[in-house]
């Protein structure tokens, strides 16, 4: 038997959110030595976009927008040193009520079996021992976020891994301030 190292996967919804949610869990156990697989499950068009234009304002480009935000997301994976990065390339549906949330190919509506059978099979290669995410309500109501804990705990449940499943959390304190 062979030794194997030691895997954590983080799967988040948008570029950025892996530096915001789990940045210092993933750069910690990269220096640890652990294998940190990052699955980013949208390509975040309906971020902000240069010069910080909201999505619907003149100037948006949502196409710009996503190669800027895969561009920072590479390199945010530099910086943390996460071993893998994988990334299911749906497009973003942007903040819940946005009439992006219809859009057909767009994350929210991607059918849960379709984006779990795609994390399964990630998860199956990569076989993690722990595996981060978001909670049910996404940690805030995000539809994204709301997708990427539903299509996490399917593929789960697509494979015959156990590994420990952890939620990303902030104190009630610190939402508070950022809904203020």
């Amino acid at each position: 038997m062979t030794d194997r190292r030691l895997t954590l996967m983080a799967v988040h919804a948008h570029p950025d959110d892996e530096a915001t949610g789990t940045g210092g869990v993933l750069a910690r156990y990269a220096a640890e030595g652990i294998r940190t697989v990052l699955v980013t499950c949208t390509d975040g068009r309906c971020g902000d976009g240069p010069g910080g234009v909201k999505p619907g304002d003149p100037g948006h480009d949502p196409a710009t927008v996503a190669s800027m935000r895969r561009q920072e997301l590479e390199a945010s994976c530099d910086v943390l040193k996460i071993s893998d990065l994988e990334t299911l390339d749906y497009a973003d549906s942007g903040m819940m009520g946005w009439p992006s949330n219809d859009t057909p190919g767009s994350f929210w509506q991607t059918s849960v079996e379709e984006g779990a059978a795609r994390l399964a099979e990630l998860m199956r290669h990569y076989r993690p021992d722990v595996v981060v995410t978001y909670d049910e309500n996404g940690f805030y109501g995000h539809p994204d976020h709301i997708q990427a804990h539903r299509i996490t705990m399917a593929a789960l449940e697509m494979t015959a891994l156990t590994p420990k499943v952890y939620w990303t959390t902030m104190p009630r304190s610190a939402m508070q301030r950022f809904g203020e």
